[in-house]
């Protein structure tokens, strides 16, 4: 078969399959119009008027307890729902005074070593040690971060 003619044989169907989907998409956007007229009661069926009648549960007080097989005995007096609003005082961590002066990468480790002035002490610190409750987190070139209690800080270099 020749080329030309299977590429149009193709591109017919390829129009037709997307001519379907369009017309399909279309005609859900627009809403097809309501027919306003005269409608005919074909029966009436049923013309008697139908009570239903409405069935009244009554649930008792369960006064027995289906698990244990203790006897429940309940006051139909309701006491007061009391809501204790009493919250218990957050613990303030008082961080101390940290300054951060930078790293030092060793040959032989890994780890940076950390230069810091905790309470105006120089200290070396290594990452994932701790000091004073001060567990240090990452040290970066120009930052350090830093978890005290359940807090986190970082520090910038100075």
């Amino acid at each position: 078969m020749n080329k030309q003619l299977l590429n149009k044989i193709l591109i017919f169907f390829l129009i037709l399959i997307w001519s379907i989907l369009g017309y399909k998409l279309i005609s859900n956007f627009v809403g097809k119009e309501k027919v306003v007229g005269k409608t005919i009661k074909l029966a009436n069926y049923g013309s008697e008027k139908h009570e239903e009648k409405k069935k009244i549960f009554v649930f008792t007080e369960i006064v027995r307890d289906p698990f244990l097989g203790n006897i429940i005995v309940t006051d139909n007096k309701k006491q007061p729902l009391v809501i204790n609003k009493e919250k218990s005082p957050k613990q303030i961590n008082i961080w101390p005074s940290i300054q951060y002066f930078g790293f030092v990468r060793g040959e032989m480790s890994d780890n940076p070593l950390a230069l810091l002035k905790i309470n105006n002490q120089l200290e070396r610190i290594r990452q994932g040690s701790r000091i004073d409750g001060l567990y240090i987190k990452d040290i970066y070139s120009d930052s350090i971060q830093l978890v005290f209690g359940k807090e986190k800080k970082i520090f910038v270099k100075e």
